[in-house]
């Protein structure tokens, strides 16, 4: 635990620290960020697909269903935390 604690605020200095003077990453490897960068222009030159309006119904269905079964699941773990809290009352 005491690691990640350490890590994070690591990671955080030096996000402020680019982010307030907005100065490179210190440990940045030039040659990778250019092939990550030219990789991510490729990406972003493609073409988008064209998804037709049944699809997207389809996929909008599919998200109501999954909304409602997690909103059954919370509401079931509601209950038991409430038996759960009701049981510790005695």
């Amino acid at each position: 635990m005491l690691a990640q604690i350490a890590a994070a605020r690591k990671l955080s200095g030096e996000v402020w620290m680019i982010l307030t003077y907005q100065v490179p990453y210190r440990d940045e490897d030039a040659t990778l960020t250019e092939k990550k960068e030219r990789r991510m222009q490729k990406i972003a030159e493609e073409p988008t697909p064209e998804v037709s309006v049944a699809t997207l119904d389809s996929l909008a269905d599919c998200l109501i269903h999954k909304a409602d079964v997690l909103d059954h699941l919370e509401q079931e773990a509601g209950d038991s935390e409430l038996g759960r809290e009701v049981g510790n009352d005695r």
